[in-house]
């Protein structure tokens, strides 16, 4: 976790293309409650027909 907004995701894989980077790959989680939540009319995800839904953003 970077802070309250971002976190960084990194895994690592034993394959021999990844020795030199360390790493197989990395994203970043971005918190953005405004923008994703905006269209959430109930919190409730049991209740039938009450799917949440998530705009996409580009970093």
């Amino acid at each position: 976790v970077k802070n309250a907004t971002y976190a960084l995701w990194t895994w690592h894989r034993n394959q021999d293309v990844y020795k030199d980077r360390g790493e197989g790959d990395q994203i970043y989680i971005v918190r953005q409650p405004e923008v994703c939540m905006k269209n959430v009319k109930n919190s409730n995800a049991g209740e039938e027909g009450t799917s949440p839904q998530f705009h996409n953003q580009q970093l």
